[in-house]
């Protein structure tokens, strides 16, 4: 496993988690329940979209980094991969701070 590629893929489902709660405060799972599914859901989201779209990974075979379109193709799934497990998880859990 590409270590680089997967700490790309937790950095991005972590920003994308957060980033999708502040959107949609209704669903929001509190600071801590959105950065531990963005976690989640970006290792899972990034791995899923990294094999369908074919992604290069974020590091090369001999220990370089790729370039930068292949690290911010990383963050990106691992974005949205975080973002629709929150979501998933707030409709799930039934959210509502109104």
């Amino acid at each position: 496993m590409e270590y680089a590629t997967l700490a790309m893929q937790l950095a991005g489902g972590v920003l994308g988690t957060l980033l999708a709660a502040v959107l949609l405060r209704e669903l929001s799972l509190g600071f801590l329940g959105n950065v531990v599914v963005g976690i989640v859901g970006g290792a899972l989201g990034g791995l899923i979209l990294t094999d369908a779209l074919a992604l290069a990974p974020a590091s090369l075979p001999e220990g370089t980094w790729a370039g930068p379109e292949a690290i911010l193709a990383q963050i990106a799934a691992g974005a949205a991969g975080g973002a629709i497990l929150m979501l998933a998880t707030g409709f799930i859990t039934g959210r509502d701070q109104s």
